[in-house]
């Protein structure tokens, strides 16, 4: 690793390769074993991969613009890209356990798309190795860390991929890897199976195995230039003994085809879990995935049928049939809906064989999480998308379905006040920057989060009441509540099958980076060991695919039996 002197670094360049033989490592490998060296990979680089915003010093607050870094120093130099940042600007730092700092822009060099940040406050911090894409081979795989965009509050996300091209044919001098990758990971980390840095996110392509990263190498060769806080114009020169690193490698024990070899070889677990269902919506006969599922100690499903399915209900209009095979189908009878969940529940007239056993008498614990855990997405034809864990369970607001008023607020010395109004939102008349608010509704509010959630508790096109003080006066006024606005697409909007219309707002959920077509959803989640871990429940963005949990399922399926007499 670095040793330090005085403000800088010195180098001393050494590539030391393990003489570990890759193929008869990898023929040895289980599955649980691959497992562990990628969950081992995410323990060493997650605490170090940080969220970067933009920052008024001035007014001590975060503003429009963010994207993703890794502290690789434990002094908090911090790696990210050039089309994010920049030289003297003041940005806000945010580690995944919640930890804040501000960080100072130093090198930037736009032409090969690097840029390095310094935390300002003196500490000892998280941080991740750097190694090199010398050593790297074709499809090694590889993992990537950011917090998109698309996703607030932000996520620290995983995504699983391979190595595709240790230099790209189609952007000389990148990194090319199939690690999904979108707006707000910019600056990212990509990592190889020992944790260590081997590119950070740069751009992508129209196809989703298109995905460049600025190689490592490139920040270690212009270390010494990165480090002072100047834009560069052109490419600086460097300074052969300032900017070396002893790197030490070690070659990836597996890769990354064996472990869809090894799925595929174990599918009977999830065999006949999964069936295609068509029924008219909106004008148009569509077509979905389903789960079959088995209640336990409900009886026999008096009025509904031999079997139960449990699918996307914003997917599945009335009256739909269900493929059960052989170019059969059987219609299948609506037993009720949550509009919340967008879950719907199903009976058939036909015995599911190889249902999933649920148990609504048995207390359901929240589901486990283990991040970069396998993940296995059975389509009705028998095959499989395989993914990882890529989240924490959290509870996902429903931003986009819910009401916006356009209001931004902070709290200061035990005030909840407005800093900014969207004037294009419907409350943009009515509350005014420095109103402190008080209620919406009958809830008090005491901070940023819990105004949002009010908000978006309410419709578009309806009304909300909101408690505020105005110039030491307290008023009543009532507002009417706008769609959450959509931005602009951009490449990144532009994969096969596109967002699911519905996509927030369903309570316990995970993420994984399975490419799920947005009709595909519907279809049940297992882990490598079969465990059910959830529903698809909708194609969220670009990277990630949405999972409802076993707890909000039963939830679900509870107030269902208690309400209908099976």
């Amino acid at each position: 690793m670095p040793t330090h002197k005085g403000s800088g670094f010195n180098y001393i360049f050494l590539i030391f390769l393990l003489t570990l033989s890759f193929a008869s490592r990898a023929q040895k490998m289980s599955l649980p074993e691959m497992e562990s060296r990628l969950k081992l990979a995410i323990e060493r680089g997650r605490k170090a991969t940080v969220l970067i915003s933009d920052y008024d010093g001035q007014n001590k607050r975060i503003t429009g613009n963010r994207f993703s870094g890794v502290v690789v120093s434990p002094e908090g130099v911090i790696l990210t890209v050039a089309h994010a940042a920049f030289p003297k600007r003041l940005y806000q730092v945010t580690f995944p356990d919640g930890q804040k700092c501000l960080a100072s822009g130093l090198g930037r060099i736009a032409e090969i798309d690097a840029a390095v940040l310094k935390i300002i406050q003196s500490d000892s911090y998280p941080f991740a190795q750097m190694g090199t894409t010398l050593a790297l081979t074709v499809n090694e795989p590889c993992l990537s860390i950011g917090y998109p965009a698309p996703l607030e509050p932000a996520i620290s996300l995983i995504r699983f991929g391979y190595v595709a091209e240790v230099e790209s044919k189609d952007r000389a001098g990148m990194l090319r890897t199939t690690c999904l990758m979108e707006p707000g990971d910019s600056g990212g980390p990509t990592f190889n199976l020992a944790g260590q840095v081997i590119g950070l996110r740069s751009s992508i392509r129209n196809a989703l195995q298109s995905n460049f990263d600025v190689p490592v190498d490139l920040y270690l060769k212009y270390w010494t230039p990165l480090l002072q806080a100047v834009d560069y114009q052109r490419l600086p020169a460097i300074n052969p003994e300032g900017n070396k690193q002893k790197v030490e490698m070690e070659t990836s024990p597996f890769n990354f085809d064996q472990i869809n070899k090894i799925l595929g070889k174990s599918n009977s677990t999830w065999k006949g879990t999964t069936f295609k269902i068509y029924s008219l919506l909106k004008g148009k006969m569509t077509a979905a995935f389903t789960t079959a599922i088995n209640l336990k100690g409900t009886g026999r499903y008096k009025g509904v049928g031999q079997g139960l399915l449990l699918g996307k209900s914003s997917l599945i209009g009335n009256d739909p049939t269900v493929d059960i095979g052989k170019e059969k189908e059987v219609p299948a009878r609506i037993v009720a809906r949550d509009e919340k969940a967008d879950l719907v529940l199903m009976g058939v007239d036909y015995k599911l064989k190889n249902a999933i056993a649920i148990d609504l008498k048995k207390t359901v614990k929240k589901t486990e999480e283990s991040l970069g855990e396998f993940l296995v997405s059975p389509y009705a034809d028998g095959t499989f998308s395989f993914s990882v864990l890529g989240s924490e369970i959290f509870n996902m607001a429903g931003k986009l379905r819910g009401g916006y008023l356009g209001v931004f607020t902070e709290e200061q010395n035990g005030k909840l006040l407005v800093y900014a109004v969207n004037k294009s939102a419907a409350g943009d008349t009515l509350i005014k920057v420095g109103d402190e608010l008080l209620k919406v509704g009958s809830t008090p509010v005491h901070t940023s989060e819990q105004f949002l959630t009010q908000t978006q508790n309410g419709k578009p096109g309806g009304s909300l009441g909101v408690l505020l003080r105005r110039n030491g006066v307290e008023q009543n006024i009532e507002v009417k509540l706008s769609q959450y606005p959509q931005r602009p697409l951009n490449i990144a909007d532009d994969y096969p099958g596109g967002k699911s219309e519905q996509r927030d707002g369903f309570g316990l959920v995970f993420l994984h980076d399975g490419k799920i077509l947005s009709t595909n959803c519907g279809g049940p989640v297992f882990n490598a060991d079969g465990a059910f871990m959830g529903l698809n429940i909708a194609r969220y963005s670009r990277t990630t695919n949405v999972v409802i949990t076993p707890v909000a399922i039963t939830q679900f399926l509870s107030s269902v039996v208690s309400r209908i007499n099976f």
